[in-house]
């Protein structure tokens, strides 16, 4: 391939349904053997190593441009917004490509065939749109975005929570780290953090840096948990300040234990237990007496408290 002055040898890639031949035209991915400097819009030739003839050429799309599959609908409708004539339209397609990578308007200004000036100008203009969206990344670092890409990755996320839901579908929220952690082949965890944080802003997500859920879900009980949840709310109800062990509200088996350790997180987060550290839990109208009872009575005392006099005020 021959750009201006500069030659090297590359493999060509012709796109799905091009017919190649004398005359024929259509799209395809030229991958060099060394660095080429070019800018969209630029002319190339292709020539033959042996024998040494022009094969034919074009101008280039796409300078920087990630390995295209043949078959890739999306991709080949933005590549013919690239091709065309509205400034707009190859701004917003070549910040497509661009996808979560950093960039500058210099970087739109060679993809998208603009002055620096203008490229700066679509910048804005098309943030106005709503068309790029700027992300928050760390507290020194975001990433200007095409909505699109942003949406894809979004509806990625809720589906793999939607799949933590499915298989934990008795817990109210899921760890937020367990979330990251399915996309840890992205290696930036920060990143996949910025989208959830989005998420929850657009209130498609409800939580906060530890625990997540999708927004409006509920747990998914059988009629035995059910049952069970019924048994523990009312255990402790029951125990007042002397609550149960945990455990022993479990019929004897480890899966019996692991519903009441889920049933526990789910009667806390539906406020009916308050768990106070441990395998320590209250129910909530017992704990709201306990914090009034012992704030009254610190309120009477000149001295301070010990933890004895305490205990006799809660009578345990």
């Amino acid at each position: 391939v021959a750009v201006r002055a500069t030659e090297a040898s590359a493999m060509v890639a012709v796109a799905a349904g091009v017919r190649t031949g004398a005359g024929a035209a259509g799209l395809a991915q030229l991958f060099c053997a060394e660095p080429v400097t070019a800018v969209a819009g630029q002319p190339y030739v292709l020539r033959s190593l042996s024998p040494v003839a022009t094969l034919g050429g074009g101008h280039v799309i796409q300078p920087v441009a990630p390995r295209i599959r043949r078959r890739d609908a999306d991709a080949a409708s933005q590549l013919d917004e690239l091709r065309g004539e509205d400034a707009s339209r190859r701004a917003a397609a070549a910040a497509w490509f661009f996808g979560f990578s950093a960039w500058s308007a210099l970087d739109l200004a060679r993809d998208a065939r603009l002055t620096a000036d203008q490229a700066a100008t679509m910048i804005d203009a098309l943030t106005a749109q709503g068309a790029l969206v700027e992300l928050p990344i760390t507290s020194s670092r975001s990433v200007r975005l095409h909505a699109d890409v942003l949406s894809a990755m979004g509806g990625r996320v809720l589906a793999a929570l939607d799949d933590l839901h499915a298989a934990s579908p008795m817990l109210p929220r899921i760890a937020r780290r367990q979330l990251v952690e399915r996309f840890g082949y992205l290696d930036d965890d920060a990143l996949v953090n910025a989208v959830i944080d989005h998420l929850i802003h657009v209130d498609r997500i409800e939580g906060d840096a530890n625990d997540i859920a999708i927004a409006g879900y509920e747990p998914k009980l059988t009629a035995s948990q059910r049952g069970l949840r019924d048994r523990i709310v009312e255990a402790y109800k029951a125990a007042g300040f002397e609550p149960p062990d945990p455990m022993s509200l479990a019929e004897g088996d480890a899966g019996s234990r692991a519903a009441v350790r889920q049933l526990l997180d789910l009667c806390v987060a539906q406020g009916e237990l308050v768990h106070l550290g441990g395998a320590l839990y209250l129910h909530g109208e017992h704990e709201r007496r306990l914090r009034t009872e012992v704030s009254e009575a610190l309120r009477r005392a000149t001295q301070g408290m010990t933890v004895a006099q305490i205990r006799d005020v809660i009578g345990s």
